[in-house]
């Protein structure tokens, strides 16, 4: 893919931001994420485009919480080793 991110505003809690594909998917995305304080943030992303030519839209909305430092057995998702 051959996509460019661009800050297009950004503030001491939030940051707007764009992102342009060009390739085999063509469009334009655009994100807002904002916090509040150390302990909440939430955001959205909205993709309007085309992959090899077939319409795409995508939209997603999302919350989060700061619950605390130690989260006991849950411990964080880690990507799988890339092939040789």
């Amino acid at each position: 893919m051959n996509c460019t991110p661009r800050i297009l505003k950004q503030s001491a809690n939030s940051v707007e931001s764009e992102i342009v594909c060009r390739g085999a998917m063509e469009g334009t995305g655009r994100s807002q994420v904002s916090w509040r304080g150390n302990d909440h943030y939430e955001g959205s992303y909205n993709f309007k485009g085309a992959m090899r030519g077939q319409p795409h839209q995508m939209s997603t909305h999302y919350t989060g919480d700061w619950v605390k430092a130690d989260c006991g057995t849950v411990k964080p998702f880690k990507f799988p080793a890339k092939p040789h």
